[in-house]
């Protein structure tokens, strides 16, 4: 329990909860249309990272880096965590040592067969920079690792090795590319395209170098002639612009075309639908304005439709991926900044949440939902990977990281892994997904699951439109009144997980509360 949320309930206060529970009905376990949801966050040794998460036919393996703390040195492992479809735990390896460390980025994975996918990895063997990919099985066990130096690799040049892949994606024929941005003695960085066999050799190599601009590329896809489609983005340094581009190359690695995009923004992600991309960026609006933004374009450059997904709120604000829906629609994931109210206590406070929308063909939102792992006052969260699942739900990992550095009473590391599964509509608890009047009806102004929970398991709290409550919060009692735990500043269409790994077997009553108000209640099953 952390005591930073810990507040004082008067007795008043907890008759008034009393009186309201009394009619409340427990729930059992719930089934969202056949679909789990669950959420986990979890480190090894020390600061855990969860960077890609791929579908097993018996569950998912999450796959990160794991910094382990040893005397004098801190080293960094990949680490390879297969849970079943209820997210719990089958196996967990690690990979590395002082000589061999690992460095991951965000969703570099590709299956090639129904039988063997690919992670990759930035990896230090030896001290020198490499980007590395691994062999897995579809049951989640490693083969082998291959790895590749920089094209510009100069064996007395530290600053040349520097090296970082960015994606991977393999054809029909089996064919891999890999991508990567790669250090540039003339700009700063450039980018490379690998093309390996299926036994991890180099076909060929296309290294896109310039004199007067840093480039990269973040995504690329495999085209039906047996190239690949690459997204590029060009930073104009003298003129300070972004430009993003699409090329595409052979199946030989010969440039065939290139196509400057209508939006400026980095192309973090991109779906290929037919003769068009949709694209997850951000959209810079001024200084510190920074807003998650999405399109769709041709893919000779005319633009279809863009919606901005931000609103009023600004810093890092962004969306780095996109999923095809069964539906015709797109998934994208992101991290949406917000400021908690002003007021005496928290006067420049925020919390970053993990961010999913569903957005249709036109570009109309679907819709709108955030997630929060509560640690205390201020949170952080990433996603960094983001998958459609069989089921027709969604899975996405990252970190949940606490910014309460002065809280002695929060876990550590600070920095953890996050892995949340949902369900089509982005629920982890059900009925999330009805409209406001509706969800009214039949649950109140929050609703809360699974209930019963296990004990030392996670509580998930979905708080409805509450725009009109001035200072909401969520506090938690047993039943002779005590304060148990509370969550203070909430907003709207928000999922908050909360850790109950303190509160001990029993029942209790969670209260919707208004400047200390009781607005609704719900009970509690702690089993």
């Amino acid at each position: 329990m952390h005591q930073a949320l810990l507040m004082s309930v008067s007795k008043s206060r907890f008759l008034s909860v009393f009186i309201l529970v009394m009619a409340i009905v427990v729930a059992g376990t719930y089934d969202l249309t056949g679909q789990i949801t669950f959420s986990h966050r979890f480190f090894y040794d020390y600061v855990s990272v969860a960077s890609n998460v791929v579908e097993l036919p018996e569950g998912y393996l999450i796959s990160g880096v794991a910094h382990e703390l040893v005397p004098d040195a801190l080293i960094r492992r990949q680490f390879f965590r297969k849970i079943d479809h209820n997210g719990n735990v089958l196996s967990s390896e690690l990979i590395g040592n002082d000589s061999l460390e690992f460095l991951n980025f965000g969703n570099v994975n590709t299956w090639v067969s129904d039988e063997v996918f690919l992670i990759g990895t930035t990896s230090y063997i030896d001290g020198i920079n490499h980007a590395s990919l691994f062999w897995l099985s579809s049951t989640g066990e490693v083969f082998f690792r291959k790895d590749y130096l920089s094209p510009s690799f100069d064996a007395d040049n530290l600053f040349s090795q520097w090296m970082q892949p960015t994606d991977v994606c393999s054809n029909e024929n089996g064919d891999i590319f890999l991508s990567a941005i790669v250090a540039s003695p003339t700009t700063g960085s450039d980018y490379c395209v690998f093309k390996i066999d299926q036994d991890g050799d180099v076909v060929w190599t296309y290294l896109h170098a310039t004199i007067a601009e840093p480039d990269a590329c973040y995504e690329i896809k495999p085209t039906a002639d047996g190239g690949v489609l690459i997204s590029m983005t060009e930073e104009n340094v003298i003129e300070d612009f972004i430009l993003s581009k699409l090329i595409e190359l052979d199946s030989e690695g010969q440039v065939l075309n290139i196509q400057e995009m209508p939006l400026e923004p980095t192309i973090n992600d991109f779906v290929l639908v037919g003769e068009s991309i949709v694209v997850a960026t951000l959209r810079v609006e001024g200084w510190l304005h920074v807003t998650g933004h999405v399109y769709k374009t041709g893919l000779n450059g005319q633009l279809e439709w863009e919606t901005n997904l931000g609103g009023d709120a600004a810093i890092e604000q962004q969306m780095y991926h996109v999923v095809e829906s069964n539906d015709n629609a797109y998934i994208f994931a992101g991290n949406r900044f917000e400021s908690i109210p002003d007021n005496d206590q928290n006067d420049g406070l925020y919390n970053w949440y993990g961010w999913l929308v569903k957005v249709d063909d036109d570009g109309m939102v679907v819709w709108d939902r955030r997630y929060r792992y509560v640690i205390s006052t201020q949170d952080e969260h990433k996603v960094y990977d983001l998958k459609a699942t069989n089921d027709g739900g969604f899975i996405f990992c990252g970190q949940a990281t606490d910014h309460d550095f002065d809280n002695p009473d929060v876990e550590l590391p600070i920095q953890q892994a996050w892995v949340v599964k949902v369900d089509q509509y982005g629920c982890l608890v059900p009925d999330c997904h009805v409209g406001v009047e509706e969800f009214a009806k039949r649950e109140g102004l929050f609703k809360i699951g699974p209930n019963p929970v296990s004990q030392g398991d996670l509580l998930h709290i979905y708080v409805t439109d509450i725009q009109s409550l001035s200072q909401a919060s969520i506090e938690v009692h047993d039943m002779q009144g005590k304060l148990v735990t509370s969550i203070q500043d909430l907003a709207s269409s928000v999922t908050y997980i909360l850790p109950i790994d303190d509160i001990p077997v029993g029942t209790y009553v969670v209260s919707l509360l208004d400047r200390g108000l009781v607005v609704d209640s719900e009970k509690l099953v702690v089993r």
